[in-house]
């Protein structure tokens, strides 16, 4: 029946009744579960004491450690199950694993713990968790675009044919050309306040403070050593990067066949590449103007 009848007032008021049950807050929020660590509705989550007596089996050694100051106190881990502790609720999923006497899927025990991230790390930029990674197995490109009042980026990761693993960090400075390149695109060349709205800069006490915590308490970085001549060669101000600035109306001259990168490959280092290559993408992926 075309056209359909109007809603009577009863349809309506079941309708806008269903809407406001929908969208509760006991719908939408979310919240932790202390075994696997997810965010869970709290629809979905009960409370963590209806189950304690069969937390004995979370139980795992060698997967907590306490957190160290100083390379003279002892290595010691968190007693009792492994849990996150910052939660007091359990989801349905893993309280009905418990319950049959298994391990979660997804707990914290299977070595998925990883504690509180501490400040030394939570408050390095993009370039400095870099500098900590002990294995490097991509390369980064960073294209940054410029316009009249703020500035947009966009990173592209690669997957590296063959990782490398350093035994001393930060790494040298040349090395940094060969796993991220920065390509400024705009009207102009970047100034010393567009590197500084952007992740770009080192700060060397942040790299020292992130590695030394790594190596107190993390046990890949127990035989780390810590090359205080890599870093200091890092500036202090400026750039540590070498950045190729294009400007807005010489990207469509970036184009490179994709027959071609194998070749440049052999010629060009990996930033050169990526620069080259992720300029032909930026220009195939925009958008013609529409016709008015």
């Amino acid at each position: 029946m075309f056209p359909p009848p109007p809603l009577t007032e009863t349809l309506s008021r079941t309708i806008i009744k269903d809407f406001c049950q929908d969208l509760a807050p006991k719908r939408l929020e979310e919240s932790g579960c202390a075994v696997c660590g997810q965010l869970t509705p709290t629809s979905e989550l009960s409370r963590l004491k209806s189950i304690k007596g069969l937390l004995s089996i979370l139980e795992a050694p060698g997967v907590t450690r306490i957190e160290r100051q100083s390379s003279a106190e002892p290595i010691r881990e968190f007693r009792g199950a492994v849990l996150d502790y910052r939660c007091n609720r359990v989801c349905d999923g893993c309280r009905r694993s418990l319950r049959k006497g298994q391990v979660p899927r997804l707990a914290l025990a299977r070595g998925l713990w990883l504690g509180n991230v501490p400040d030394e790390l939570a408050c390095l930029n993009f370039v400095e968790k870099i500098l900590i990674a002990r294995i490097r197995h991509n390369c980064c490109f960073v294209r940054v675009a410029s316009g009249m009042r703020k500035m947009v980026s966009h990173v592209v990761a690669f997957e590296s044919p063959i990782p490398k693993v350093y035994k001393a960090l930060p790494p040298p400075l040349e090395d940094l050309d060969d796993v991220l390149a920065v390509l400024f695109t705009g009207p102009s060349r970047p100034t010393q306040e567009d590197f500084s709205r952007t992740p770009l800069l080192v700060r060397r006490n942040y790299v020292a403070r992130a590695l030394t915590w790594l190596k107190l308490n993390h046990p890949d970085y127990a035989d780390l050593e810590i090359s205080l001549d890599n870093l200091n060669r890092y500036p202090r101000t400026g750039r540590q990067l070498q950045l190729n600035t294009v400007r807005s109306s010489q990207i469509r001259s970036l184009r490179v066949p994709a027959c071609s990168i194998m070749t440049m490959k052999m010629v060009l280092n990996k930033a050169t590449v990526l620069s080259l290559f992720m300029g032909s993408l930026a220009t195939n992926w925009k958008q013609k103007p529409l016709n008015r």
